[in-house]
């Protein structure tokens, strides 16, 4: 605008001079004596003052054309559209400020809320150009590919080079949506990429990233313990099938008879066993939310329990001992139970003839304390970490021998997950294991938590 008024006054000036001289050649003419005859000689000494004139003025209406674009041309060269000044060099250049002003602002808060929505986010969430340049990312993105200082405006894969990520972008530029699962630094992630659309063109793409780690170990954990129940359902089910066809063919002897049967009885009652514990491990892996807690006094609930395991006890020639105080807390009384039963039934079977089996119960602060002490086998410091995972023995040939299932301590350890309690374990080869479970102050049932070892 304002090259266009510089311009338009100079044309102005110049035809301004020009009418001047026209109207100096007439008064000339009509008014001085002997001029008409010596028309052309008055024009000749007028008119060529008059071009030179004419082209030097136009030589300086250029010059200073030139020097005052330039003067107004240096300050609008040097605004920046991401940090306006707050006073324009000229007032025509107010309005342009302005509107610059006004969208750094908008921009401004939308970063903002951008920012404030995605930073407590724990999925990594990055805004890409079509070209694969950064936008805009959140906190999380950042910890995941380990991205410092200023990113904005670099290249995604000049950042985190992969070919999969290529290939992700790649799919979402031609307009698919798509997903990867890529693994950084021994975390495993799925990132899912979703193209922009604007005016029917891709112009930019979203990438969320999950950190899908916990549910590759819960789908292998899955797929082991499918295994592992396979396995154990098989081996008494093919006790059970060739007793029972022996028995059905008439090939056994008569006092072989009762010693088939029981075998049957024996597996059959292993196979009970085991698909209870599985039952209970399902129902503990949900929540167990159908259960409901109340206060229980820990101490008469231990008693009431080696109650039940002194025959078990008496037939393995262990010595099973109750000391302590009546501690009262709030659980499931289902859930205590279980911990105080697989314990206790644990140190009975992997303990010695004339071993015993010491129970104790006690306040420890605010908090109440159970610690089950065996003279047992013990378990190697290299196992001790593994004896809460499903269906792991530290001796398979004396776990089969007494019948465990090898799920008795995953059952204690979910059941004093969900009363969110912590157990400590201490065991010698040969002199045998103590295992303690400390249940806090007003003990919360909770649906998730860190598992115990």
């Amino acid at each position: 605008m304002m090259f266009k008024h510089i311009f338009r006054a100079a044309f102005m000036m110049i035809t301004l001079l020009f009418i001047l001289l026209a109207a100096l050649c007439i008064l000339a003419i009509h008014f001085l004596p002997g001029m008409e005859a010596d028309t052309t000689s008055l024009l000749l000494y007028l008119g060529l003052p008059a071009l030179i004139i004419y082209g030097l003025i136009t030589f300086l209406c250029g010059v200073a054309s030139h020097v005052a674009a330039m003067r107004i041309a240096a300050p609008l060269n040097s605004i920046s559209p991401d940090a306006p000044p707050k006073k324009a060099a000229f007032d025509e250049v107010e309005p342009l400020i302005r509107r610059m002003q006004e969208k750094q602002a908008a921009f401004g808060r939308k970063q903002e809320e951008f920012e404030k929505t995605t930073r407590y986010m724990t999925e990594g969430l990055i805004l890409l150009s079509e070209s694969g340049k950064v936008i805009t990312l959140n906190d999380a993105a950042r910890r995941i590919f380990r991205l410092d200082g200023q990113v904005e405006g670099r290249d995604i894969l000049f950042l985190y080079p992969s070919d999969m990520l290529r290939q992700l972008l790649q799919s979402s530029r031609e307009g698919r949506s798509s997903e990867i699962a890529l693994r950084i630094r021994n975390i495993s992630y799925q990132i899912n990429a979703s193209p922009i659309f604007q005016s029917g063109k891709v112009s930019g793409v979203v990438l969320l990233i999950f950190d899908i780690t916990q549910r590759e170990q819960a789908e292998k954990m899955r797929r082991e313990f499918t295994a592992n129940v396979s396995h154990e359902l098989k081996t008494p089910l093919q006790t059970i099938s060739g007793c029972a066809e022996l028995l059905s063919s008439g090939m056994v002897k008569t006092e072989d008879v009762p010693r088939f049967s029981q075998q049957i009885h024996t597996e059959a009652r292993r196979m009970i066993t085991l698909v209870e514990d599985i039952l209970k491990l399902s129902r503990l892996d949900e929540g167990e939310g159908s259960l409901e807690r109340e206060e229980v006094d820990l101490f008469a609930l231990a008693q009431k329990t080696m109650d039940v395991l002194a025959p078990a006890a008496q037939a393995a020639q262990v010595q099973l001992l109750l000391k302590g105080e009546s501690c009262r807390m709030t659980g499931i009384p289902q859930l205590l139970d279980a911990i105080v039963y697989n314990l206790c039934d644990n140190a009975i079977k992997y303990n010695m003839p004339g071993g015993e089996v010491l129970v104790e119960i006690k306040k420890k602060g605010n908090a109440t304390s159970l610690t089950v002490q065996d003279t047992g086998i013990g378990i190697p410091i290299h196992q001790q970490e593994r004896v809460f995972e499903r269906f792991y023995r530290v001796d398979k040939s004396h776990s089969k021998k007494v019948g465990g299932t090898g799920l008795g301590l995953s059952i204690v350890k979910h059941a004093a997950r969900l009363h969110d309690a912590r157990i400590r374990l201490e065991s010698q080869v040969g002199k045998g294991t103590k295992v303690k479970i400390l249940f806090p102050e007003d003990t919360k049932i909770v649906k998730s938590s860190t598992d115990f070892t």
